[in-house]
């Protein structure tokens, strides 16, 4: 049986799709924040049935979908005007939609997103794909909509105004444009989810062999896939995807097949160079972007959290709160192979049940008053502290006078530094373990971001006792100071070659 999430799935990998029907030992479990998020998106979708109060919740804990499609008809035929999670079977196709809504001539599909904007590359094969099993059925489709998160709501306390926290935006016209191609390549999944054996690539999809892209990093099957994919692919150039794609179709594989014309930005140069070289590849420019950095220097790193709905009156949906940083401080410029242990360092975490945002900024204003220059390691933190100045937080206007002191290490990295162990990529986790192996992320308790998110969330809520508040703590603390710890180690590295 294919359902939506399968067609989806099978859009952006048919291997993918076929290693789920074939081979689902090999599908990762859930990470925390994923299964956090599938809760935060059934949450989302129960309080929009609200937006469409009185209808009948047809799918429940325990049916299988003959059973919800049965009940689906009974509700429909006994007169029903709205429906919650209807199921509709036609052959191998499964839909479930989140709202069927009935209008005059027929029927209006309604699903529901958490994203703040109708996203037509990635919401439209959604709809159309139900629109198509919805029609088979033998139903009047006379309209799609799609119903998001609005933004710009504000929530006062209390109850949500679900009119205001949703935004409806007709897809009609989309999905009429795209239903006709469903059944074609809904055919094309289940012939491929048949086969015994991935089929070799032909040229024609689905029947492409799977190459690392940009969607492999979220998906379950990557722990399979991954290590069978070639160290030198030319996903690892880091080209823009339309060259890629360029590449591929020409049989192009390994970087050592790519003719040196191809890359074009300096980045790419390097990256080149170091898959052909031995390696390494340093410009002769990174004596003098480092020369950027003005001493003493700050080594700022942020955490924050976007919390899906708001969390305190005054608040809209995704309002970015930091809540903790790090920072570690250099007084002078460090010499080759220097232990930088030294480092003066300093932290923040907000531990209130509260808005962390003024309390974060102010902390932040005591340690960046002095010095020369802020090192960050992306353009995040400037990002975040745009935003608070744009929310009006106490302090941040202070804060923005500080703008012209910033330096990003990732841009010197990236444009100046390549290792072809980085396989094409500059983010720290990829990083740290060239140029500092005895550093880890492993030993942590908390040891990524969206994890500290979730932890962070947990102590906002106040679901843990004071104990274990404690503990927690410390633990976004340590992940935390590993950042910019990891951030002197690059730098250090950087030195060492200039």
């Amino acid at each position: 049986m294919l359902s939506k999430s399968d067609y989806r799935e099978g859009l952006e990998c048919g291997k993918r799709l076929w290693l789920k029907y074939h081979m689902p030992e090999t599908e990762a479990a859930p990470s925390a924040t994923a299964r956090q998020r599938m809760t935060a998106g059934t949450e989302i979708g129960k309080i929009a049935r609200n937006r469409f109060p009185g209808g009948l919740l047809i799918f429940a804990d325990g049916d299988s979908n003959q059973m919800a499609a049965d009940k689906t008809a009974q509700a429909m035929a006994a007169g029903a005007d709205i429906l919650y999670e209807a199921t509709f079977i036609c052959g191998s196709l499964v839909a479930r939609i989140d709202i069927l809504l009935r209008e005059a001539a027929g029927w209006r599909i309604i699903e529901v997103k958490s994203s703040t904007k109708y996203k037509k590359p990635e919401h439209l094969p959604d709809v159309s794909f139900q629109a198509h099993v919805f029609t088979e059925c033998g139903h009047m489709l006379v309209g799609a909509s799609l119903v998001y998160i609005n933004s710009d709501y504000v929530w006062r306390g209390g109850e949500w105004d679900v009119n205001q926290l949703f935004a409806i935006e007709d897809i009609s016209s989309d999905v009429a444009s795209a239903i006709g191609s469903v059944a074609v390549t809904a055919a094309g999944f289940l012939g491929l989810a048949s086969q015994t054996a991935y089929p070799p690539d032909d040229g024609t999809a689905p029947y492409l062999d799977p190459v690392i892209q940009s969607a492999c990093s979220g998906c379950a099957f990557v722990g399979h896939c991954k290590p069978r994919v070639p160290q030198d692919h030319v996903y690892y150039l880091g080209l823009h995807h339309t060259r890629l794609k360029k590449l591929l179709a020409e049989g192009t594989r390994s970087i050592s097949l790519v003719p040196d014309t191809v890359p074009s930005t300096l980045p790419e140069k390097l990256r080149y160079e170091a898959f052909t070289s031995g390696g390494l590849a340093v410009s002769d420019a990174l004596p003098e972007r480092l020369a950027e950095i003005k001493y003493p220097a700050h080594f700022l790193d942020f955490e924050t959290l976007r919390p899906d709905l708001p969390l305190f009156p005054g608040h809209r949906p995704y309002m970015l709160l930091p809540f903790q940083w790090s920072c570690h401080t250099l007084t002078v410029a460090p010499q080759s192979n220097q232990s930088l242990s030294s480092a003066a360092h300093s932290e923040f975490v907000h531990k209130e049940q509260s808005d962390p945002r003024a309390a974060f900024v102010q902390s932040l204003l005591q340690i960046l008053r002095t010095g020369a220059s802020i090192v960050h390691y992306t353009v995040y933190e400037k990002t975040v502290l745009k935003q608070m100045h744009t929310d009006g937080i106490d302090g941040s206007e202070e804060l923005m006078s500080f703008m012209d002191r910033f330096v990003d290490l990732e841009k010197i990295l990236g444009d100046c530094y390549v290792d072809r162990r980085f396989l094409g990529k500059t983010s720290i986790k990829y990083v740290l373990p060239v140029v500092a192996p005895k550093l880890s992320y492993a030993s942590l308790s908390i040891s990524n971001g969206d994890q500290a998110q979730l932890e962070y969330l947990r102590l906002l809520n106040g679901e843990v006792n004071d104990d274990d508040a404690k503990q927690l703590v410390a633990d976004l603390l340590a992940y935390c100071k590993l950042d910019t710890q990891a951030m002197l180690e690059v730098l250090n590295a950087l030195v060492s070659a200039a």
